[in-house]
């Protein structure tokens, strides 16, 4: 969800200001105290004049968060589906590549089959190894497209660190990372602009 906001909270008797944000599980508030909030827990949220309040395990927060209290409130009620985060919305077309989670797999709309060009191509790599497939995979990708790397999390043979460096090797950006599922995180990369 990645909203942030610099604010005031007010907590059990606490007040602070500090830095709010919202997680896909949590609300998180860092400031002289710190307060994190599952957002399993919330029972209701509402927002007025500014002020998001946010009732919790049987405690109320308010954050003030400004002209911004609105949209928290959409985000926290209605976040946004992993299908969503990941750019997958009608007239996308997308392709696989590697070995792909299979609870991913099954999410996503249609692939298109061969070598027709994509907006968006999710390529699962499993090792370092595997990385060395991205200048081939990004030449069937819209010039406005994008790659997604899915890999394992918590894991040695391949790491976040691993997928950075082989993407910006190859001149491309990094624009966004996601959790895909508990064992395994996307990485999202474009060509940059004017390439």
């Amino acid at each position: 969800m990645g909203r942030l906001a610099v604010c005031s909270v007010r907590f059990a008797g606490q007040a602070s200001e500090g830095r709010a944000l919202l997680e896909s599980k949590e609300l998180v508030f860092r400031g002289d105290f710190r307060l994190t909030i599952p957002l399993a827990t919330i029972t209701s949220v509402h927002a007025e004049a500014g002020v998001l309040t946010v009732a919790f395990s049987g405690e109320t927060a308010e954050f003030d968060v400004g002209k911004a209290a609105l949209k928290w409130v959409e985000a926290i009620l209605h976040p946004p589906t992993l299908l969503q985060k990941l750019g997958l919305k009608p007239g996308v077309t997308c392709a696989v590549a590697g070995a792909i989670p299979d609870d991913l797999l099954a999410d996503l709309p249609p692939q298109v089959e061969g070598d027709a060009l994509v907006d968006l191509l999710f390529f699962g790599a499993t090792a370092v190894a595997d990385l060395k497939q991205l200048p081939a995979l990004m030449q069937r990708v819209t010039g406005g497209g994008a790659i997604w790397v899915v890999y394992p999390k918590k894991v040695q043979v391949i790491r976040e660190l691993d997928v950075l460096e082989a993407g910006r090797t190859e001149g491309l950006v990094d624009t966004k990372v996601v959790s895909v599922s508990n064992t395994h995180a996307g990485l999202r990369f474009s060509r940059r602009r004017g390439t």
